[in-house]
């Protein structure tokens, strides 16, 4: 029986995407911004997409690869964004002005092109990312929080704080950075987040945000960092009255390395079970 996909593009029906082969696509309107495609074998209308983030080294098609088992077993699409370093400098913050192309506005339109490919009818994605993905991910979620499903985040530099005091990338307060943004704290505080950090994520890197402000605020390193952070998610949400889940994992023996935490501690597994339940053997 042929993989091929039945939908096709409805600009361009000459264009046929295949089953279980990861896709390098590119924007319709924007076709030098690309992405990576994976669709499983039983795809319909209601099938689920799941949305990986990368970090700095902008492997999203790694991403990809190390996430379809688990989207084969729960017959989920997976769509990788890349963000490069010349057009997206700032994704992790989602693009303050000045600083390269909005990354959040980016993932809206591969999202809407996505559901046009496929004719997928969902309205919100479950999305990921690991370190500088998963930074972009928890801001995108608290500005577009009627667009994630559940969130679950792996290895984040440093967080921005559930609080209108502070202006963003600290807190949720409005900025000229992002003039067009209203963040939704409390809406934000109804999706469940999964947060998993490695056990030896206590390296003080390059790539990590070393400022007094956020030290003393979040920790000295990934590990402090992703537990104050849930510490402040909790105390908000129950300021709130809201019962939200919030699920903390470490990853046992391993530090900052994507390809080591799903190798080593199966952290693709654990994502897909946060986001998408357990599977029945």
């Amino acid at each position: 029986m042929s993989t091929a996909l039945n939908y096709m593009l409805k600009d361009d029906a000459s264009e046929v995407l295949e089953r279980k082969i990861i896709h390098s696509l590119y924007l319709t309107q924007e076709p030098e911004q690309g992405y990576f495609f994976y669709l499983p074998e039983n795809l319909t209308p209601q099938t689920e997409i799941f949305v990986c983030v990368h970090g700095i080294s902008r492997n999203a098609e790694e991403h990809v690869r190390l996430f379809k088992t688990m989207a084969d077993l729960y017959q989920v699409a997976i769509v990788s964004p890349y963000f490069s370093r010349k057009h997206f400098p700032d994704y992790q913050r989602l693009g303050c002005s000045g600083r390269g192309k909005r990354a959040d506005l980016t993932l809206l339109k591969i999202f809407n092109e996505v559901k046009e490919r496929t004719q997928i009818t969902h309205n919100r994605f479950y999305l990921f990312g690991f370190s500088g993905g998963a930074q972009f991910a928890h801001r995108f979620s608290m500005a577009y929080p009627k667009k994630v499903a559940k969130l679950a985040i792996a290895a984040s530099g440093w967080y921005t704080w559930p609080t209108m005091r502070n202006r963003f990338p600290y807190g949720l307060g409005n900025t000229e950075q992002l003039a067009d943004l209203r963040f939704d704290l409390d809406r934000f505080l109804s999706i469940p987040v999964s947060i998993f950090v490695g056990e030896d994520d206590i390296q003080q890197d390059n790539t990590l945000n070393r400022s007094k402000k956020v030290t003393l605020q979040q920790g000295d390193n990934r590990l402090e960092r992703a537990r104050s952070w849930l510490k402040a998610l909790q105390r908000e949400a129950d300021r709130r009255r809201r019962d939200t889940e919030y699920q903390f994992q470490v990853l046992k023996g391993v530090g900052h390395s994507f390809s080591e935490c799903v190798d080593l501690e199966k952290m693709d597994q654990l994502v897909f079970e946060s986001l998408f339940g357990q599977r029945l053997a």
